[in-house]
């Protein structure tokens, strides 16, 4: 797992995008932050079972 982001942080330096390539992971991580937190909403809010 570390070799892969090496050879991307070495791409990135090498072509002077490091910094959008940092910008595009945290836009990552906030978007799966943002998924994981509305699926938790639904769950979390979601009727429990019908009792009969």
């Amino acid at each position: 797992m570390l070799n892969p982001l090496r050879n991307i942080d070495r791409w990135a330096s090498q072509s002077g995008e490091r910094a959008a390539l940092l910008l595009w992971l945290v836009v990552g991580a906030l978007a799966a932050f943002v998924v994981l937190a509305v699926l938790g909403l639904v769950w979390y809010t979601a009727p429990g079972p019908l009792s009969h």
